[in-house]
């Protein structure tokens, strides 16, 4: 149920209300929890996995 948002520098990005964040934590609390250690990589780390 995401929804397309366009911001003021005219790129689109999908989100989710806070209703829907927060019974899909109430549902799934160990994937939540998974989730918020996520980080994307630098450029450096990038490199460093390529390798």
């Amino acid at each position: 149920i995401a929804r397309k948002f366009i911001f003021d520098d005219g790129k689109k990005r999908f989100g989710f209300s806070q209703s829907t964040m927060d019974k899909f934590v109430r549902k799934n609390p160990n994937l939540a929890a998974k989730a918020k250690t996520f980080a994307r990589l630098t450029k450096k780390e990038k490199q460093h996995y390529k390798h």
